[in-house]
């Protein structure tokens, strides 16, 4: 059976990719392909009304969306899926064949940058700050001051170092209480 996750945009099945050994013996695949920090930020943008319903044509940007979770999750709206993991984009074409979804995805290349300016940004936080930096220093002319950008992940992997980072390249800071060990960052 392949587990799902149940947010305010919906009820999805995802799997992790590779399958882990659980998964491949007709057994449930004892990892999930989502974290807290994932459902997180899903019901921070329905909390919000984000994205805007007049968002129009606009892709969002997904930075680090490991299986898909906010890909499939977010699929009614232009998606621009940038990471430096072919398998992350992988697992996102695959998770949204697996729910029937057109696949309204774009895989930006992490030796390449982002094209478009966005309004709306969302960032999985990376284990490796150098990773985080570099994406953000990129992204920087890729924004404007009216852009919303929301990171997430979980706490273990939320420093003062990684917030530093976000001042450095974007801008003032905040972050949300923790919760299930999950933290949101505003910038």
């Amino acid at each position: 059976m392949t587990p799902a996750i149940e947010t305010a945009q919906g009820r999805f099945k995802l799997q992790r990719l590779p399958a882990s050994e659980g998964g491949k013996s007709g057994k449930a695949d004892p990892l999930r392909a989502w974290d807290a920090a994932d459902e997180l930020l899903l019901n921070y943008l329905d909390e919000q009304q984000l994205p805007a319903a007049n968002a129009g044509d606009k892709p969002i940007l997904l930075i680090n969306d490991a299986f898909g979770a906010l890909a499939v999750s977010l699929n009614r709206y232009k998606l621009h899926g940038w990471s430096d993991s072919f398998v992350a984009h992988q697992a996102t074409l695959k998770n949204l064949r697996l729910n029937k979804l057109e696949a309204n995805f774009q895989i930006i290349p992490s030796i390449d940058a982002p094209t478009d300016c966005y309004d709306l940004v969302l960032i999985k936080i990376p284990k490796t700050l150098a990773l985080l930096e570099y994406q953000l220093s990129r992204l920087k002319s890729h924004i404007s001051e009216q852009s919303i950008i929301v990171a997430a992940g979980m706490v273990k992997h939320i420093h003062r170092s990684t917030l530093n980072c976000f001042e450095k390249h974007i801008g003032t800071t905040s972050t949300s209480l923790a919760r299930k060990k999950a933290r949101l960052i505003f910038a």
